[in-house]
């Protein structure tokens, strides 16, 4: 048996794998075969669903390469294959809870997104205070105090202090109860920040599980993601959080948040993103989260709202008990006291409705087009297509979609007629909207 792998690796090196191959067909076999194999249990006796062992083809393949037991080259390839759906829990064990009702898990990697300037950092810092604690924020609570480690990848010793000072002071709207400097101190043995940002790469999972074996956590936030990447984010996104920290996490039982940018947008251009999505960095950022949570302005002037996506069990309800996927906030407007006050459910609906209302209905308000809007800008003669879309989003302050909803309206009206002119660089046609009168006065260019 001894002499054997040194046999097939001679064999593999002079003769190839297809040689290897039918020289271990012929002979004794001297290495396990490689398959599932139902775990011993009485006949008669109904299986364990989880009664399949996976014996690792790496044990195999090191002995043929070394001639050595796999022992002497680390740990085999793991596996857990459960036969069957019936032996499945529907609630989570509470030892395995880290935030919401059940939102939250050792082991998993959330996002928290939102755009440059967006308030990612003073909430990042305002949640390691409050659920170090035990106390909500943005309406998630843990199930207990949680155990923190913070990296801080752009803030410094001030702005914490200064968020810690706009908790303080705002603490009662935030959690519930008003805290004091006193209440804080526990966070001594609970929360550490760190300020180093030199791990990036690779050695930031090696510097995490080093942390975490000095010093188990709950909970793993990293702010921001891109600080501690160590490259392109589109190359790195999926080494660095499925390779690299995913790992780390379940080795030793946290979960963690990953504070992420979004692409530069403007305000009305988060109604055409998918919240999943919004993070820059590729497929991979949405794929590997279990849970996202985007914060983002909406129609309602200071309101913004966290939307969840993936999984949905942050507790988040309404007026009438009934679970939501959103949760709305405002700004402190002390800058050097920040702090997001939550804003109640159906308040918040109320004003985004209202603002929603005043912005369709009132041709004063200038936030729609309309075909008045139309008549007044071809009323000097006729426009390109294109030209006039330009007008209406620059006058009313509107998006391209109703600027041509309200072209459309104007054409089935016949308000507006359409003609075509050939375009002189090639291509398609060029296409004019001019007012109906003006079409039967001749005014406007000729049609093909």
């Amino acid at each position: 048996m001894s002499a054997q792998p040194k046999d097939c690796r001679a064999v593999l090196i002079e003769h190839g794998a297809d040689a290897l191959r039918k020289m271990i067909l012929a002979a004794e076999p001297f290495v396990p075969a490689v398959k599932l194999t139902p775990a011993a249990k009485p006949a008669a006796k109904k299986p364990d669903p989880a009664s399949f062992v996976y014996s690792a083809p790496a044990d195999a393949a090191q002995e043929l390469a070394t001639g050595e037991p796999p022992a002497a080259h680390g740990q085999a390839l793991r596996s857990m294959v459960v036969r069957g759906v019936n032996s499945y829990p529907t609630s989570i064990p509470v030892e395995n809870v880290v935030l919401g009702n059940g939102w939250g898990r050792r082991g998993d990697i959330i996002t928290f997104i939102s755009g440059a300037g967006g308030g990612k950092s003073v909430a990042a810092t305002q949640k390691a205070m409050a659920w170090g604690l035990g106390l909500p924020y943005f309406g998630i609570r843990p199930p207990h105090p949680l155990r923190i480690i913070l990296f801080s990848g752009e803030d410094d010793g001030v702005t914490i202090g200064q968020c810690r000072e706009g908790f303080l002071l705002h603490s009662k709207e935030i959690t519930g109860r008003q805290l004091t400097a006193e209440d804080l101190d526990q966070l001594d043995d609970m929360l550490r920040t760190e300020f180093i940002r030199e791990h990036v790469g690779d050695k930031f999972h090696i510097h995490l599980a080093a942390l975490l074996t000095e010093s188990p956590a709950d909970l793993v936030i990293v702010n921001p993601l891109l600080s501690y990447v160590g490259g392109e984010i589109v190359a790195k996104a999926s080494e660095w959080l499925r390779v690299g920290l995913m790992p780390v996490l379940q080795e030793h039982g946290c979960a963690a948040l990953i504070v992420h940018h979004t692409p530069k947008l403007s305000k009305d251009s988060w109604d055409t993103i998918d919240d999943t999505y919004s993070g820059i960095g590729g497929g991979e950022i949405a794929n590997v989260p279990r849970a996202v949570l985007t914060l983002k302005p909406t129609p309602a002037d200071g309101v913004f709202v966290v939307t969840v996506s993936k999984r949905q069990t942050t507790g988040w309800t309404d007026g009438d008990g009934k679970f939501v996927c959103s949760y709305f906030v405002k700004r402190s407007g002390n800058p050097e006291r920040p702090a997001w006050l939550p804003v109640e459910y159906d308040e918040a609906q109320d004003l985004i409705a209202s603002c929603r209302t005043s912005r369709g209905t009132s041709a004063a308000s200038g936030r729609k087009a309309t075909t008045e809007h139309i008549v007044t800008a071809l009323s000097t003669g006729a426009m390109q297509q294109v030209a006039l879309i330009d007008w209406l989003k620059k006058n009313c302050q509107c998006s391209e979609k109703p600027a041509k909803e309200a072209i459309r309206e104007a054409s089935l009206s016949r308000r507006i007629v359409e003609s075509y002119e050939k375009n002189p660089r090639g291509g398609h046609a060029l296409k004019w909207l001019t007012l109906s009168e003006h079409a039967d006065q001749g005014v406007g260019p000729a049609t093909l």
